[in-house]
């Protein structure tokens, strides 16, 4: 497999890690298990909760490993500057806009739900009080992926610069694969996790990077940097990622309904395996089988960007108003996540896609024929 050309399933692949952020935020009021700061349900259930563990083994690993090969695929083709310069457009300054106007309004539904149900004020008092919080320092919310993301960014520049003397990447390397290196990365992930007491990594949102999510995270990044060099590790996992998800999924049932993980040095042994498993599993399916160009898929892709950006404050606030309501509780989860995906999508198409907003997300998109008529008439187009 040629990783000097764009892989359309690593981009699928992407795009799903992003929306499986909103789906995870959308689960968080309804399993079992409470997460400070967020709303939580009366009713829980206990498939949402093994749903979340589940995803939150993969997802931003997943993440950080395929920004880690496009760093590295982009600085070969276009060389350091084009990389600094596109990435400080698509990530930088989006980060820097979230701070400024996206982080304040999603603080909002939970400065009032904390207020309202946690302090027990008045609805009123509650409202009031959450207004006033959000021009508060409140952390970098769910931005805290781009923060350290642009952390890998300036380290990779910072390595290259300093053992490459400038220069690109190192050419590809023939060398095999095996399965044994892929229980070296397990026995790594144990030996990380083990150092830091942790099975998963947290979340933190300060701005000072904690070391524990430094070294997690990045262990990813750097390891889609070196799927980028050998080349045959793309071809290896394509082989064996349906049988890699098969027994990442099987470790996550067992260690939910079991006491598997209980044991600490059990525990560190198979959350590692569970998410290498996993993250080797899902890219290799996705490489196999969404790796054609696709329209749709390429929208999917430009739009998810901005729908994680916007999405926190919208899940929020809709699970804050379902609280203790009559629906039930298997059918609040999917109404949350369904009106987001509808109103962020919407605000996508209307207010970003073919803005200055969409051109420093994804860069300039034209509307086609169809779309130019239907935005000058006013209304829907019918062809006779």
């Amino acid at each position: 497999m040629n990783t000097n050309e764009r892989i359309h399933g690593l981009d699928a692949l992407r795009t799903i890690a992003m929306g499986l952020g909103i789906v995870l935020h959308a689960i968080i009021a309804y399993k079992q298990l409470p997460e400070a700061n967020w709303p939580h349900d009366s009713l829980s259930s206990p498939f949402l909760e093994w749903l979340y563990r589940y995803i939150h083994h993969f997802r931003m690993p997943l993440f950080y490993l395929v920004a880690g090969f496009f760093t590295r695929l982009v600085i070969l083709r276009s060389g350091t500057r084009y990389f600094a310069e596109q990435r400080f457009k698509r990530i930088v300054i989006p980060f820097l806009f979230g701070l400024v106007f996206i982080v304040p309004l999603s603080t909002f539904p939970f400065n009032y739900n904390h207020f309202r149900y946690d302090m027990h004020l008045d609805a009123a008092t509650a409202l009031s009080q959450g207004f006033r919080q959000m021009f508060h320092w409140n952390g970098l919310v769910h931005l805290w992926f781009l923060y350290y993301l642009i952390i890998f960014y300036t380290a990779a520049l910072a390595l290259l610069r300093v053992f490459k003397h400038g220069k690109t990447p190192a050419p590809k390397s023939s060398k095999p694969v095996t399965l044994l290196h892929f229980f070296g990365a397990v026995a790594f992930l144990t030996l990380l996790l083990f150092v830091f007491k942790m099975q998963q990594p947290g979340v933190y949102t300060g701005i000072k990077p904690r070391a524990d999510l430094f070294c997690y995270h990045g262990s990813f990044f750097f390891a889609g940097w070196l799927m980028n060099r050998y080349a045959q590790t793309l071809a290896m996992l394509t082989r064996h990622g349906v049988w890699f998800l098969a027994a990442g999924t099987a470790i996550a049932v067992i260690g939910f309904t079991t006491a598997a993980f209980d044991n600490p040095v059990a525990g560190y042994s198979l959350s590692a395996a569970e998410t290498t498993l996993l993250v080797a599993g899902f890219t290799g399916v996705f490489v196999r089988f969404c790796n054609t160009e696709s329209k749709i898929w390429r929208y999917c892709s430009d739009a998810a960007y901005w729908v994680y950006l916007v999405h926190i404050s919208c899940v929020a606030a809709l699970q804050v108003a379902l609280l203790n309501s009559a629906l039930p509780v298997v059918s609040r989860m999917p109404v949350v996540l369904l009106i987001t995906l509808t109103i962020s999508l919407l605000s996508y198409e209307l207010f970003v896609r073919y803005t200055i907003i969409g051109y420093y997300l994804h860069g300039k998109r034209k509307r086609s024929e169809n779309q130019s008529a239907v935005k000058k008439s006013g209304g829907l187009t019918t062809t006779l």
